[in-house]
């Protein structure tokens, strides 16, 4: 049955999200977070469009392969997006701001999220993937107005992460 594999694919994705956010947070660590962020973007964009036009087809190796890809680009996002914000933010008020930037929005969203994609479904099924990818694009351009704080990766580089050395 077609419904029972896109539900064994979904378990699947949320797995690799759930597994993959410590990766590409030990990797944020190394290379940067604004490369996670901004790789992770143009993978999301790229495959959005293959990713809903593999949902209105009957499941099969090609929508597991794009679904696997997917939900390791989005925990590559999970796991940069909060830093970033927090990072931007200035430290005597970074908690408040956090909260009313970041987590309202965020909590605001996931509520309403399930009603957009609904209706632009209903209208066309791929055009959600095209409100994706302009998203992505949007963020992607924001992004290089932050900078990094590369001394914090100096440091982190020379004297973190030494108990996973052999």
């Amino acid at each position: 049955d077609s419904l029972q594999i896109f539900a064994y694919i979904q378990y699947l994705m949320s797995l690799l999200v759930i597994f993959s956010i410590p990766v590409f947070g030990y990797f944020s660590d190394i290379i940067g977070r604004k490369t996670i962020i901004s790789h992770s973007l143009a993978a999301i964009s790229a495959l959005s469009i293959p990713f809903f036009q593999s949902l209105q087809s009957v499941a099969n190796y090609n929508t597991l392969v794009v679904a696997v890809l997917l939900a390791i680009s989005c925990g590559a996002f999970f796991s940069v997006t909060p830093t970033i914000v927090a990072e931007s933010l200035p430290t005597r008020s970074r908690c408040i701001n956090y909260a009313v930037f970041y987590a309202v929005p965020a909590a605001i969203m996931s509520a309403i999220s399930p009603f957009v994609s609904a209706f632009l479904i209903s209208i066309n099924p791929t055009y959600i993937a095209y409100v994706i990818i302009l998203l992505a694009m949007v963020a992607i351009f924001c992004l290089k107005s932050f900078n990094e704080p590369i001394e914090l990766y100096s440091k982190l580089n020379k004297y973190s992460y030494e108990f996973l050395k052999p």
